[in-house]
């Protein structure tokens, strides 16, 4: 397919226009901004870009697929004004148009339309590569991604591809854009390269060196000769003096006392001293002060032992500049073994340590914040270890998460979540002690290393500083953001003896700060990391059921107190351990919270008792209503009262035989949305009950006018009904109340035939629990059902 259009075109130096003197489409600001939109918008996964729209009204199709049909339609403007190289691709592999950007990969592209896609690359595996992932975009509507060679052998370009299908009216292309990627490789590839070169920089220094130390003890051992021979022959003084002359390092002799006799040129060029300067004097008027009084008792020590030391020193230039050099200096002795002269030669290393130091803090510290990184931070958290052992104190480790980082990085964009990243380690920094240690450890999470702690006030100053800084705003690029911390606090040696256990229980101290309402601090207890360690396993249990099939629903009939007939029936959720057990729902339901799987578990209770209570009255039992508790979470879902009444049409139950609980707390939040979907329910005939009433702040005035049809008295009350007369009371209370209201009560947790008794006695109308009934598997609870 191509795309043409009713009018004929010509093309100037600023792009096609129509003959008829107006603009190209593609300058219509509108479209491009529609376009560039939609490119945007197209986040990768199941999205295909239909540019259809795009098109001008007198655009159509044409019987021929040649380049000037694609260029006589808007697309062609819109694709030419992006800045990066576009392509598209039709379902043979071919380049059905390519835009002006193109051309910076060193073929006009223009020219080769319907010339294979692979021809843009340099290599076949890459062309390989990329005809599977256009055959892979036209089929699954994906965005794909790869990183190829492409160009010409005279220019080569590195470039990130991402191809998303392009549908044009009934047609389906590939739309692959080109980002550059040579500048980061060229960039990979000099440090690879200048890494290497200082590494062999100094190989070659350190063996000119070695080469110079040998040369000149050969030079000494000829100087000794040629004196021995010609007893200081002029000859020989004048060989050793060119010697000195010549070398492309410093050299330096002194006699026995260590006085300076001569110098080279090149020690002259590097220190910036004349000869004149140091004639006559101690080398100590270079000294930098760097070095203390033992360093030379050692330095003189080894020279006067075997003759000869190397190794790095500093030393100051005449104009006062510091700087560091590799020394070697060898004793020249007479035929009778006394020392008579020392010399040192030596080259100045500043830039290769200017080198290594850039590599040392590329290696240590963080890019982004400047801070120590996750290295760094374990080396100086081990030193503060050391240093507790040696003078008999503790250390401590505070472990920081922001709160709600994600939000502003998906809100403001990873350049303002970076610059805060670099506010944040400035105001810890502002907060720690002097000898502190703070270091970002990765993504939004910090550490603060205390060594030399004698109480632990000293840590929750540091701690409460933190919590205090955050509690103003952080400015960036004229955005007002919010954030606060986190804080885990583990103590050394209370809380563990080495770096990674200290870690581990700061994080999980961090993990409780968040549980208990995130922005506080909380110190590491071991009650607090067998908890942890309880909710792992939990949720590990949880996630294994939800796939295995270990989610169960047990049923608990409801029974009528003056009837003693089975009215209805509550769904209760059981999970089958790793061991076989079969455990009640109860510990698992704050890790669902957290989690986010209550919706998808309580979805499944509700489709699975509905459709056994189906099955029930398709098999002749009596029919009766099943109740199911239901979460906050369903509840505040827009589509929750829609899902369920398509699931009860699905397994044929009649809306009148389900009973929705919930909890008191979800009736006192009292939210529009929620009160809505529960009337919602009312007004299709399934019943709306208050499980647990009592546990919490509600009153039965509160409860007049709530869209609720039944009240079930918490287990909480019926347990001391029997001799806490109060107790008594308020069920009764409660049930009056109640009634007045036209509301049926229900008592739950009755265990005993007396408490049965007097539930009936104080009005109830039904009763639940293990007196009646425990709660059990349908197929346990269907041997019931035959004996009625």
């Amino acid at each position: 397919m191509a795309l043409s259009t009713s009018k004929e075109t010509k093309y100037n130096n600023r792009g096609p226009v129509f003959t008829d003197g107006t603009d190209f489409p593609c300058d219509d600001p509108s479209e491009r901004d529609a376009f560039a939109e939609l490119v945007k918008n197209s986040t990768p996964g199941t999205q295909t870009i239909d540019l259809s729209g795009l098109l001008k009204r007198d655009t159509g199709s044409t019987d021929g697929t040649d380049i000037e049909g694609v260029q006589r339609t808007a697309l062609v403007g819109l694709l030419d004004a992006m800045p990066a190289p576009v392509f598209v691709i039709d379902a043979a592999g071919c380049i059905w148009f390519a835009n002006e950007a193109s051309t910076r990969l060193g073929c006009n592209f223009h020219e080769k339309v319907f010339s294979p896609f692979s021809e843009l690359f340099l290599f076949e595996n890459d062309a390989a590569i990329a005809s599977q992932l256009v055959e892979a975009a036209l089929r699954d509507s994906t965005e794909k991604v790869m990183e190829a060679a492409v160009g010409t052998t005279e220019k080569v370009t590195w470039s990130r591809m991402r191809m998303r299908t392009l549908r044009l009216g009934s047609e389906r292309f590939v739309l692959t854009v080109l980002e550059d990627l040579s500048p980061e490789k060229r960039r990979d590839l000099l440090t690879r390269k200048y890494t290497r070169k200082l590494l062999k920089d100094r190989e070659d220094l350190e063996r000119r060196v070695r080469e110079r130390t040998i040369a000149l003890a050969r030079s000494n051992e000829l100087l000794k000769r040629r004196i021995l021979e010609t007893e200081l022959a002029h000859e020989g003084l004048k060989l050793a003096a060119n010697i000195v002359q010549s070398s492309s390092e410093a050299i330096m002799i002194t006699d026995s006392r260590g006085n300076i006799v001569e110098v080279n040129d090149a020690f002259c060029r590097i220190t910036g001293y004349s000869r004149a300067d140091v004639v006559g004097k101690n080398p100590r008027v270079m000294s930098s002060g760097r070095h203390d009084s033992s360093f030379w008792k050692n330095f003189w020590s080894i020279l006067k032992e075997t003759g000869q030391w190397q190794g790095e020193v500093w030393d100051r230039r005449k104009n006062g500049e510091v700087f560091p050099k590799l020394l070697s200096v060898n004793a020249v002795s007479n035929e009778n073994g006394t020392v008579t002269h020392y010399v040192g030669f030596f080259a100045d290393i500043s830039r290769l340590k200017e080198s290594e130091e850039r590599l040392e803090r590329q290696a240590h510290f963080d890019p982004l914040t400047e801070l120590p990184n996750r290295l760094l931070f374990r080396d100086r958290l081990h030193q503060a270890l050391v240093q507790s052992d040696r003078d008999g104190r503790k250390a401590g480790l505070l472990f920081l998460d922001l709160d709600g980082f994600k939000g502003i990085n998906d809100n403001f964009g990873h350049r303002v979540g970076d610059k805060l990243l670099f506010e944040v380690g400035r105001r810890l920094l502002k907060c720690v002690r002097r000898g502190d240690t703070v270091a970002r450890i990765g993504g939004d999470e910090f550490t603060v290393v205390m060594s030399g702690v004698s109480q632990a006030r000293q840590v929750v100053g540091v701690a409460r500083r933190i919590i205090n800084a955050f509690s103003r705003p952080i400015n960036i690029e004229r955005n007002e953001v919010f954030v606060t911390v986190s804080i885990g606090v583990s103590i050394y040696p209370d809380d563990g003896i080495d770096v990674d256990l200290l870690l581990k229980n700061a994080d999980t101290a961090m993990y409780h700060a968040k549980e208990q309402g995130k922005n506080n601090f909380q110190f590491f207890s071991e009650e607090m990391n067998a908890e942890f360690r309880k909710t792992v396993a939990l949720e590990a249990n949880l996630r294994s059921s939800m796939t295995n099939g270990g989610l169960m629903v047990y049923y608990q009939p409801v029974v009528h107190c003056r009837t003693h007939r089975i009215i209805a029936t509550e769904a209760l959720l059981r999970v089958k351990s790793s061991s076989g057990e079969v455990l009640t729902a109860a510990p698992f339901m704050s890790i669902a919270e957290d989690k986010g799987l209550i919706t998808s578990i309580g979805d499944w209770v509700l489709r699975t008792a509905c459709s056994q209570n189906r099955s029930w009255q398709s098999s002749g039992y009596p029919k009766m209503r099943v109740a199911v508790n239901i979460s906050m979470r369903q509840l505040r879902q827009p589509d929750f009262v829609e899902r369920t009444l398509m699931n009860l049409k699905k397994c044929g139950l009649h809306p009148g035989f389900l009973e929705l609980e919930v909890n008191e707390d979800i009736i006192m939040s009292d939210t529009e949305q929620m009160i809505e979907a529960l009337a919602e329910f009312r007004r299709h005939g399934i019943t709306i009950s208050v499980d647990d009433f009592g546990t919490g702040y509600s009153s039965l005035g509160y409860l007049k006018g709530l869209p609720i049809d039944k009240l079930k008295i918490d287990r909480s009350f019926v347990e001391h009904i029997e001799t806490d007369y109060e107790a008594r009371a308020l069920v009764g209370g409660i049930v009056g109340l109640a009634h007045s209201l036209g509301l049926t009560v229900v008592s739950e947790g009755v265990e005993t035939e007396s408490q049965f008794s007097l539930v009936t006695h104080q009005g109830c109308d039904a009763v639940q629990g293990y007196f009646l009934c425990p709660p059990m598997p349908a197929t346990d609870f269907e041997k019931i059902l035959r004996r009625l």
